[in-house]
């Protein structure tokens, strides 16, 4: 291996450390939505990623205004028992959009951009 792919492997390594040993609570940047990689979109550029759902999912109105719609990247599973996992996004009383990061990723690489969104990781420990 040379010293560039050490370095990178390096840094993969570190992103997913961060991901799963951050503090309770605490949330994680990481840059660009890749398959596999699971959290909050919070910044896209010009144009909003592409989603799974046509409407965003609201799993508990509450009294007064609702918010903006955000945007996740999660599991199918989680996608499909959503009212059972939006805890651990903190995410209950906001309106979700999932995002397509399969389609997003094409969508990237047909573009040839470097620059990708980044999506904030919520640790495991958050959920507890």
């Amino acid at each position: 291996m040379t010293a560039r792919h050490l370095l990178q492997l390096g840094l993969g390594c570190g992103v997913a450390v961060l991901a799963w040993a951050g503090p309770s609570g605490a949330a994680t940047r990481v840059d660009g939505v890749v398959p596999g990689v699971y959290g909050r979109v919070s910044d896209w550029g010009e144009q909003a990623p592409p989603v799974l759902n046509e409407q965003p999912v609201l799993v508990r109105k509450t009294a007064g205004q609702v918010g903006e719609p955000i945007y996740l990247n999660v599991p199918a599973a989680e996608r499909r028992h959503w009212a059972q996992h939006c805890v651990r996004h903190r995410a209950c009383a906001t309106p979700v959009y999932f995002v397509d990061a399969q389609r997003w990723a094409r969508l990237q690489t047909l573009r040839g951009e470097q620059a990708a969104p980044a999506a904030e990781l919520t640790s495991p420990a958050a959920a507890e």
